[in-house]
């Protein structure tokens, strides 16, 4: 993770932005790597097992 923010740093940018299953490993991921929690959107995606789950959005700033 902290590779791909410096690459992001060299190019110039200053915020990031990424949505994740909800109900996911990756959530608490990328809260514990500083990113910020912005919301839920809910039945976003469909499971291989047809149910469909939310998306959770991050974003962190640079």
């Amino acid at each position: 993770m902290n590779e791909l923010e410096s690459c992001a740093r060299q190019q110039g940018k200053t915020l990031l932005v990424l949505d994740t299953a909800t109900g996911s490993g990756a959530e608490l991921f990328y809260h514990n790597c500083g990113w910020k929690k912005v919301g839920v959107i809910p039945d976003y995606a469909q499971m291989p097992d047809g149910t469909l789950t939310g998306t959770t959005l991050f974003y962190k700033t640079l």
